[in-house]
This record gives C-alpha cells, sequence and structure tokens, in this order.
C-alpha cells in the first residue's frame, strides 16, 4: 500500500520475485500474449520482417463489394476492435474450456495475426489454430472464402467468426458453412456490430446487400435445429449507439 491509502495498490517485487516470473514467462511464453499491446507489437514486427505481398482472393459474388477496399486500408493498422471480448467468452464454455491446448479451431476472418495471437495466449497450440480471410499477408491466414470453407465436414472443435459475418450478402450460406466443419457439440461464436436505423454505416452495409441485426433472435434463426444451445449471448444495453452483439451457440448436428 502507499501513503496509508487502502485503495492505492503499489507493487512492492523484490528481485527474486521478478526472477521467479522471468522463469514463468520462459517456460510459457505464449502468456505474454495476453497483453494487447504485445500482440500488437509482435504482429507489426512480423509484418516489416516477413514483408509478403497481400494476397487477395477475389471477391466471390456472396461478398459485399467493400470487403476488399475496406480491409487492405484496415490492415495496416492493427486494430483489434471487439473481437477480443468475444473469443475470451468461448473459452469459458465446455468443451474448450480446460482443453485448449488440444482443441482445434477455425478463425474466419482475423485480418491479421493478432486475433491468433490471443489464441496462442489463451493456451490453444499454434499447429491447432486454422485462419482463413479473403485478404492476407501472413503465413498463419490462409486465403479463402466463408461461403465455401475450405476444410472437410467436422474439422474444428470450435469456430470464430468475429466480425466477420457483415460482409457476407449470404448469410445463411455462411452460417451453413461454419456449422458444417464444426463437430458435434462444438462451438461457434460469431460477433458482429449493432447499428441503429439511421447510422451511415448500416446504409452502407445494407445497400450492398448485407444485413444489420437488431437483435440476436433473426441471427440465431440461421443455426435453426444445429443450435442445441446458446450458452453465451450479449446485446448492447444502449439501442441509440452503435455496439456488439455477440453468441456462442453449441451444434448439435442430429
Amino acid at each position: 500500500m502507499a501513503d496509508g491509502n487502502p485503495n492505492e495498490l503499489t507493487l512492492e517485487l523484490r528481485a527474486e520475485d521478478w526472477q521467479k516470473i522471468l522463469e514463468s514467462v520462459r517456460k510459457n511464453p505464449k502468456i505474454l500474449f495476453l497483453s494487447k499491446t504485445f500482440r500488437r507489437l509482435v504482429a507489426v514486427r512480423r509484418a516489416e520482417k516477413l514483408n509478403l505481398p497481400m494476397l487477395v482472393k477475389e471477391v466471390p459474388e456472396n461478398s459485399i463489394l467493400n470487403t476488399i477496399p475496406h480491409n487492405a486500408v484496415m490492415m495496416p493498422k492493427f486494430l483489434e476492435a471487439h473481437s477480443a471480448r468475444l473469443t475470451n467468452a468461448l473459452v469459458t464454455i465446455d468443451p474448450i474450456f480446460g482443453r485448449e491446448s488440444e482443441a482445434s479451431i477455425l478463425c474466419i476472418g482475423p485480418r491479421n495475426e493478432m486475433e491468433l495471437f490471443l489464441l496462442y495466449g489463451l493456451g490453444f497450440a499454434p499447429a491447432n489454430v486454422k485462419a482463413i480471410d479473403l485478404i492476407s499477408n501472413s503465413p498463419l491466414i490462409s486465403v479463402g472464402d466463408m461461403h465455401a470453407i475450405p476444410y472437410p465436414d467436422s474439422s474444428f472443435d470450435a469456430v470464430l467468426c468475429g466480425w466477420t459475418l457483415s460482409y457476407s450478402r449470404k448469410h445463411q450460406l455462411a452460417v451453413d458453412e461454419m456449422v458444417r466443419v464444426c463437430r458435434p457439440g462444438g462451438l461457434i461464436a460469431v460477433g458482429l456490430s449493432y447499428i441503429p436505423v439511421g447510422h451511415e454505416d448500416r446504409t452502407l452495409t445494407e445497400s450492398q446487400g448485407s444485413i444489420c441485426y437488431d437483435s440476436l433472435a433473426p441471427l440465431l434463426a440461421l443455426f435453426g435445429s444445429h443450435a442445441a444451445e446458446v450458452p453465451f449471448r450479449h446485446e448492447p444495453l444502449d439501442k441509440t449507439r452503435k455496439g456488439a452483439l455477440m453468441a456462442v451457440v453449441r451444434v448439435s448436428k442430429t
């Protein structure tokens, strides 16, 4: 404590305490990825070092036209937005919780490596983390379309789709593909922006043929009988402002 103020906390660690911390990090350096600052720094440095050309898949007819231009501009900004909220919710739910190191997960539309680094920090083995996007400059992210996911049926224990579905003009097809590649009993985490009526972002999204949801109900309806349960859901309290719609669905394929 400092200056006798019980509400002010200071770290009074000794040299041997820091040594123990460093030893712990050496044993499991991936825990550094739990820091957003560290994730961003590593992503930026890797992009600089690799200096790979931006691979771009031709925009499929099922995606809005603004998909590639917008993400090409946003990629070098290394923004994480709300995706971390959805990812952190996902890992608290069975059967992922406690077995992250052995679980396989598909990340759809991560844009850059920061989303993948968070998964590593939360315990997922890099070899078990796959990612697809229409645009990529990373060897960790394959160029692919969420409307035709390039993996066999029942390939993953979890599918993470954070703030990507809004680029689709055929949400049902995209959700059907997520269900197809997710194993029975697995989890699909979907997040997208809630945009109030009249907002310019909603006007742009809908003018290009995508859908803006006012609640989770129509989004969850896309899963139909494949939604065994919804162990996590979130809607913004203030519907007059932009916010986050998030859900984690447990898949049933019976």
